[in-house]
């Protein structure tokens, strides 16, 4: 009886601790050959670039940016983030290879944030106010 109850209340405490996150968002994987990615809102990006001899990839920052670098390159791997929606060319260069990106973030529809980033948006028309 006494190894029935040890062995349930591993297994109920081994049910509570886990190393995957249900909410972590979901990560779109690009590889190192370029084209066109679409990353929704709430996703993620991954671009993998191996080194390339002794040369390190720089990028060009884009004047209006569609995804932000979650910070530093992680070994082979930048991460980055959607911030808004539209069409964004990243261009990863080193001094013998250069590698371009079309990262598309569609318009979110069907949630709250998305509604209140059309409702706010500059340009947007205002609701009438009633007098």
């Amino acid at each position: 009886m006494r190894a029935c109850l040890v062995a349930l209340a591993a297994a109920l405490a081994a049910g509570c601790s886990t190393t995957h996150d249900p909410h972590a968002p979901r990560t779109v994987v690009a590889g190192e050959a370029g084209g066109e990615v679409r990353v929704q809102h709430g996703e993620r990006l991954r671009i993998e670039l191996p080194g390339v001899g002794n040369y390190a990839w720089t990028r060009a920052e884009p004047e209006i940016p569609v995804v932000i670098a979650q910070g530093p390159p992680q070994g082979d791997a930048w991460m980055f983030t959607p911030v808004r929606s539209g069409k964004e060319t990243l261009r990863f260069a080193t001094a013998q290879r250069t590698v371009t990106y079309e990262v598309t973030v569609p318009e979110e529809t069907g949630s709250l944030s998305g509604w209140l980033r059309s409702v706010l948006r500059p340009g947007s028309r205002a609701p009438a106010s009633s007098r």
